[in-house]
């Protein structure tokens, strides 16, 4: 199911370039944008660990280390 966001909002995706890091891959990424009061945060993922923190204003930005185990850049 894709996110549910108000047309009035600017959403943002900014992703980094793969590297090798020990034997997988990491990537590094940012995202974000304004929310509302009383707003719900959604996260789906396979697995892993999420530290959540307010922060101040009306807008939310969220920091993401995606690790991968695969021989390869592109299999990663």
């Amino acid at each position: 199911m894709a996110p549910v966001v108000c047309a009035a909002q600017t959403v943002y995706v900014k992703r980094g370039q793969p590297h090798r890091e020990g034997r997988g891959w990491v990537e590094r990424a940012e995202c974000g944008g304004a929310v509302q009061p009383g707003a719900r945060l959604i996260l789906r993922a396979d697995f892993g660990s999420v530290n959540v923190r307010t922060g101040p204003g009306d807008r939310v930005v969220c920091h993401m280390l995606l690790r991968v185990y695969r021989p390869s850049e592109d299999e990663a």
